[in-house]
């Protein structure tokens, strides 16, 4: 199968089907671009330039996506050591991005223990041409404890009101976790039934998977 990358946009000018006499937006759909088969398209961010990153569930691989060429082309911006793929992005800082990522098969379903954690691309090296442009790859904190790391977001109350915690889907333990980006220190803020997987992993099972947050709430 090839996953094709979708973009919406308004397109202004058109009027609304029930309201003929009103020109209302209306959402537009167009294919960017499309990956190879078997590739697995796992989360996707937005860059304040408006530039996609996307993480590969099928390889440790970061790619970016301009949106507003007419064929963009994706262009492999960095690559994540000792994982077989990269799950859930999150943006810590202007332009730096927290990636969850593990050792798992998604062919048989196991996970290799202890190998989850969490990494940042920092791309405000870009404008550094003492670095060559290129994207800083950090590991921020290692996860032992963590099963499958997917989805992640973000919650404030950090320095000058900018970002504290880290907040990480495990849909295998059906848990949240917590990771204080100034601490590092981690835990297991929500375990509850909604968070569990329905059936036995060994079923097929798969617990909390993408998270978000926003006013003060989690969705799940």
């Amino acid at each position: 199968m090839i996953w094709p990358i979708l973009l919406l946009f308004l397109q202004l000018s058109i009027a609304h089907p029930f309201h003929p006499e009103r020109s209302t937006p209306l959402p537009v759909i167009r294919q960017l671009c499309e990956f190879p088969n078997v590739t697995w398209i796992e989360n996707i961010a937005v860059r304040s330039n408006g530039l996609l990153l996307v993480t590969l569930f099928t390889s440790p691989s970061l790619y970016q996506i301009d949106p507003f060429q007419a064929n963009p082309v994706p262009t492999l911006v960095a690559s994540f050591p000792s994982a077989l793929g990269i799950l859930g992005i999150a943006e810590i800082e202007k332009d730096v991005f927290a990636i969850t990522k593990g050792n798992f098969s998604r062919f048989t379903g196991l996970v290799t223990p202890k190998s989850w954690s969490v990494w940042k691309a920092d791309f405000r090296a870009q404008e550094n041409t003492d670095t060559g442009g290129a994207v800083v790859v950090s590991k921020i904190a290692d996860l032992p404890e963590a099963m499958f790391l997917n989805g992640a977001t973000t919650v404030g109350g950090g320095e000058k009101g900018g970002i504290k915690f880290l907040l990480m889907a495990d849909s295998i333990l059906g848990v949240v976790w917590r990771l204080n980006l100034d601490t590092l220190q981690y835990d297991p803020v929500l375990n509850v039934t909604a968070t569990q997987p329905t059936v036995p992993v060994a079923q097929g099972g798969f617990g909390v998977n993408g998270v978000h947050t926003r006013d003060g709430f989690l969705g799940m």
